[in-house]
């Protein structure tokens, strides 16, 4: 791979696996970097802290659906096609991820182990391995807090599967009742796909490059950026751009000259987040999205 590999994704790659059942850990990356990068690279990079010392990572949000509503503005989310999905956290939820196929399950075909990525209610970033068991409820350890605070969840993916090498059904993270569903990750796409990132405390967002496409030309998606002090009566939006989507199956794309800064969650408040809204004037059109945004230390 030669200088092909930087150290952010060396990073990358190490946080996508499931350590304990492979036995790789981080002396072993660090061995393997410095295996095809000059030295001192590596350290000089992460500095003392890993993501710390690197400052600034890129996320990609990206979805598909298949049914993209009339009417009111939906997050572009896959999940939002599953009955049930709630886009809000309810205090006092415990978490369980279940999938529609027995087949995700460890020692079988499909996913084996999934990451539950969120923000505390303090706005903390964490994250935890969950070992599937296929269409039964497998508890993620992840009650969300009383009062909610800054909790959100940002992302589910695979990073230990079977011999299909990745998620065989869908897979929902949703309350233990299976009333709610928090994400999803849809049949062998081996991570959720939702165009919404919710901002850990000590980060700031820019949104830079946008990407949609739809196969009729009244599909609209609308892109937010904004801090909730309230989820209902005192939302301040800082921004809200729409862009109609090309006809027929037509690609767009936007590059924002000065980009779309996400402000920083507060510390226990409802986080900052950015989303891309999608409607369609007919209603069940088809339709993908891609979001970039770099993640900064704020400071």
């Amino acid at each position: 791979m030669g200088l092909t590999m930087t150290p952010q994704k060396f990073w990358e790659l190490a946080g996508s696996h499931q350590t304990s059942t492979y036995g790789f850990d981080f002396a072993t990356f660090m061995r393997a970097y410095e295996n095809i990068a000059p030295s001192g690279v590596m350290y000089g990079a992460l500095g003392s802290g890993a993501w710390d010392g690197l400052g600034i990572r890129v996320v990609e949000l990206q979805c598909h659906r298949d049914a993209i509503p009339a009417g009111a503005g939906e997050i572009m989310m896959y999940a939002q096609t599953i009955a049930g999905f709630a886009a809000l956290p309810t205090a006092g939820d415990a978490l369980v991820l279940i999938s529609t196929s027995p087949n995700d399950d460890l020692g079988n075909t499909g996913a084996e182990y999934v990451r539950v990525e969120y923000i505390d209610g303090q706005g903390a970033e964490q994250h935890v391995d969950v070992e599937m068991n296929g269409a039964a409820n497998v508890p993620t350890g992840i009650t969300i807090p009383n009062p909610v605070g800054s909790f959100a969840v940002n992302g589910l993916k695979v990073v230990q599967a079977g011999a299909v090498s990745t998620n065989v059904g869908d897979i929902t993270l949703e309350d233990v009742t299976n009333t709610r569903v928090y994400e999803a990750i849809q049949a062998g796409m081996g991570r959720s796909q939702t165009c919404r990132y919710h901002v850990p405390v000590g980060k700031r967002a820019f949104v830079f490059r946008l990407e949609c496409a739809a196969e009729v030309e009244d599909v609209v998606y609308g892109l937010f950026a904004h801090r909730q002090y309230d989820y209902v009566a005192n939302e301040r939006i800082l921004c809200r751009e729409a862009y109609v989507a090309l006809p027929e199956s037509g690609r767009w794309e936007h590059i924002f000259s000065d980009p779309v800064s996400v402000p920083p969650t507060v510390a226990g408040e409802a986080p900052s987040s950015v989303s891309l809204l999608c409607l369609s004037v007919g209603g069940a059109s088809e339709g993908t999205a891609s979001v970039f945004m770099a993640v900064c230390d704020e400071e």
